[in-house]
């Protein structure tokens, strides 16, 4: 698992205190087992907020699901999640 400072992202990635651009490339290793569960829980905002996942993070996502690295299981947004802010859970299931 690697903190990023706006989510928790447990797929793959380097922090971004190293100027490493959280969403580029596919899974590099093999962290979650086929048939195994990624979630990844974050402020709603920080899809238009973060510059690194403006535009970049669910269509990247999207694309390891064309690719055949994983199918989405859920996409929610949680009322509330902290404070007056929404959050999202993406979840999505390795093949």
């Amino acid at each position: 698992m690697v903190q990023w400072n706006h989510s928790c992202f447990g797929v793959r990635g380097v922090s971004k205190r190293t100027g490493a651009n959280p969403v580029n490339g596919p899974i590099s290793s093999p962290l979650v087992s086929p048939g195994g569960f990624v979630i990844i829980v974050m402020r709603e905002e920080n899809l238009v907020t973060v510059e690194a996942y403006r535009d970049k993070l669910e269509p990247h996502m999207d694309s390891l699901v064309e690719r055949g690295y994983w199918t989405r299981v859920t996409r929610k947004v949680v009322p509330y999640y902290f404070c007056d802010k929404d959050g999202l859970v993406l979840t999505y299931r390795v093949l």
